[in-house]
């Protein structure tokens, strides 16, 4: 059975350990489509808004190291994962949020119990409060993750070294 499921993202590769614990822990039937969100606040300016590009803002958000991490996740849980996606989100209002959960039909949202949200930029926006009143099916995914000296840790360490709880 096909899940299409949305998990808000700061696009960095800790981000995708929420992914990586549904997967270990979900049940065989399912096969997820999984788009990872980022809410992005647009200026108003009509200068800024002739020139928007959403491929540029999303080139300027993804670093290597987060691509790399997508792929290794659906290299190594392809039987389980269909696709992985990156999106932003533009909107301010809940309606807008709405609007946008119903017209790409996602299932449910994955957002781990212990989130935090980390702006990725000054325009980042944080999508919980509009999933939590959506009407989406909450997943639960949690993950314990192992103190290391080093923040910029790299790919293997964040996505082979952390246990799921």
């Amino acid at each position: 059975m096909q899940k299409k499921i949305i998990v808000p993202s700061n696009f960095s590769v800790e981000s995708l350990l929420t992914v990586k614990s549904l997967v270990e822990n979900c049940s065989a039937n399912y096969i997820y489509d999984i788009k990872l969100v980022h809410g992005y606040l647009l200026s108003s300016s009509i200068t800024d808004l002739l020139f928007y590009s959403k491929s540029q803002i999303l080139n300027s958000l993804l670093s290597e190291d987060f691509k790399e991490a997508c792929e290794i996740l659906k290299n190594k849980y392809d039987s389980k994962i269909n696709s992985i996606t990156t999106d932003l989100f533009t909107g301010e209002s809940h309606s807008a949020f709405l609007n946008y959960i119903d017209a790409l039909q996602f299932d449910a949202y994955l957002v781990p119990g212990n989130y935090v949200f980390h702006p990725k930029s000054a325009k980042s926006i944080d999508l919980v409060p509009f999933l939590k009143k959506s009407s989406l099916e909450p997943l639960n995914a949690d993950w314990k993750i192992i103190p290391t000296n080093n923040r910029q840790s790299t790919i293997a360490d964040l996505l082979f070294s952390i246990q799921s709880q």
